[in-house]
């Protein structure tokens, strides 16, 4: 499952939410503000599909608050990752990201909603820069390459 979800996944995901749209709505990328506000939508909001399984593991508040929060950072994740592929114009930079990501994993941000949060905050709260550090600095190198 794990090696689904780090490399499979993000490899569909690219082909469909950069390749397919891209070439469908504007192929020679001479609209790249459009492309990366239309593809960076439809990849946020992709992910409303999870409240039917939050609606049914822990009720219709809590599936409410996920999702909302995950089409937030999936709206700026897939925005920027758009951008990427508008200046690239290549899946391989974006490819890295996805990877990137998928392999670090989400901050914990549903176990504070379900009242798990922990005692060691400071040690979390730095985890979550150094990953974003982390993250950032690999989009640079993938933008450069």
């Amino acid at each position: 499952e794990s090696i689904q979800k780090t490399f499979y996944s993000p490899v569909c995901l690219e082909i469909v939410y950069r390749a397919l749209v891209c070439r469908i709505l504007d192929p020679k990328l001479e609209h790249p503000s459009f492309f990366t506000f239309f593809s960076g939508n439809l990849y946020a909001f992709s992910h409303c599909v999870n409240y039917f399984n939050f609606r049914e593991k822990y009720g219709n508040s809590f599936a409410l608050k996920t999702v909302g929060i995950q089409v937030g950072y999936n709206l700026v994740f897939g925005l920027y990752i758009s951008h990427i592929f508008s200046r690239s114009s290549t899946l391989i930079s974006t490819l890295v990201l996805q990877v990137y990501a998928n392999f670090m994993g989400y901050p914990e941000y549903f176990e504070v909603f379900k009242g798990n949060m922990h005692d060691d905050r400071i040690e979390v709260i730095f985890l979550i820069i150094l990953e974003t550090i982390l993250f950032y600095y690999a989009a640079l190198l993938a933008a450069l390459a």
